[in-house]
């Protein structure tokens, strides 16, 4: 099962995917639950 978390940080939204940073400037965070 995968899920995505949003978040906002100084007002900027922010999406989590591999904790990496896109171009415009977003995180991406994956997590996997077994």
């Amino acid at each position: 099962m995968f899920y995505e978390i949003r978040f906002h940080v100084h007002n900027i939204p922010i999406r989590t995917v591999n904790g990496r940073k896109d171009n415009n400037e977003q995180i991406i965070i994956s997590l996997e639950i077994s």
